[in-house]
C-alpha cells in the first residue's frame, strides 16, 4: 500500500506533492523497518526465556514477565512510536498536515 500511495500522491498531488509524497514514504517505511526490527528483536530475546524461536503471540505472552525490564521498557517504545507513525495519534508527525493539504481528493 505504501508504493501505490507514493505515485497517487507524487502524481495527482498538489503543487508541493513530491516533496509531501517523499516525506510521506520516508515516515512511513521508518515505522514499518522499526516495527520489522521490533518484532524480530522480541523473537530472538524469546529464544533464553522458552528455549526455542517463538513468534506465537499465545506463548510470548506467557513468557512476558520473565522478560527483562530493559526489553519490556524498549520494546514498548519502539511500539508507540510505530503505531504513531502509522496512525497519526498525535501532532508528532509533521509530514502528516502536508500530506493532507497535498494529496488528491480520493485519498
Amino acid at each position: 500500500m505504501l508504493i501505490p500511495m507514493y505515485f497517487i500522491i507524487g502524481i495527482w498531488g498538489g503543487e508541493q506533492r513530491i516533496y509531501a509524497s517523499v516525506k510521506f514514504f520516508l515516515y512511513t517505511m521508518f515505522g514499518s523497518l522499526l516495527m520489522l526490527i521490533s518484532i524480530i528483536w522480541l523473537a530472538v530475546n524469546s529464544v533464553s526465556v522458552l528455549g526455542h524461536f517463538s513468534t506465537d503471540l499465545i506463548e510470548l505472552y506467557s513468557v512476558a514477565p520473565s522478560f527483562e525490564q530493559t526489553l519490556q521498557m524498549w520494546m514498548f517504545f519502539a511500539f508507540a512510536l510505530v503505531s504513531q507513525s502509522k496512525y497519526r495519534c498525535f501532532r508528532f508527525t509533521p509530514g502528516f498536515l502536508m500530506l493532507a493539504v497535498q494529496a488528491p481528493t480520493a485519498v
